[in-house]
């Protein structure tokens, strides 16, 4: 049953409150948290003009038994690209520790230079 109109919604219809979206998928716990940060991850690529066609089956494979080790001390885990040129996808992805991603960034700048 589609919404009355009153004055706040004059033209009715829409979704009840209270009725989740049939479309919407429900993430619970610390799944959630992992989509949080793909999704994230997705809009900061997006944001700096780089594609992006990681799917979110192909980011859950690449972290599967991983995503505890994430943070931010040196020898914590993070995802990089190995060509920092190319897109974000399953082949140019990967998962490495943050000291092994600065000393790639650094090489990376001095090539630039």
């Amino acid at each position: 049953m589609a919404n009355p109109k009153t004055p706040s919604n004059p033209k009715g219809g829409g979704r009840p409150k209270g009725v989740p979206c049939p479309n919407a998928v429900i993430y619970p716990g610390i799944l959630a948290k992992i989509r949080f940060k793909y999704c994230q991850m997705k809009a900061q690529a997006k944001f700096r003009k780089e594609e992006f066609t990681l799917t979110w089956d192909e980011f859950q494979a690449m972290w599967a038994g991983k995503w505890h080790l994430r943070g931010r001390e040196s020898n914590s885990l993070c995802m990089t690209r190995s060509d920092w040129d190319g897109p974000w996808d399953s082949t140019n992805t990967i998962i490495v520790e943050r000291l092994e991603h600065l000393r790639l960034q650094v090489e990376h700048r001095m090539a630039k230079k």
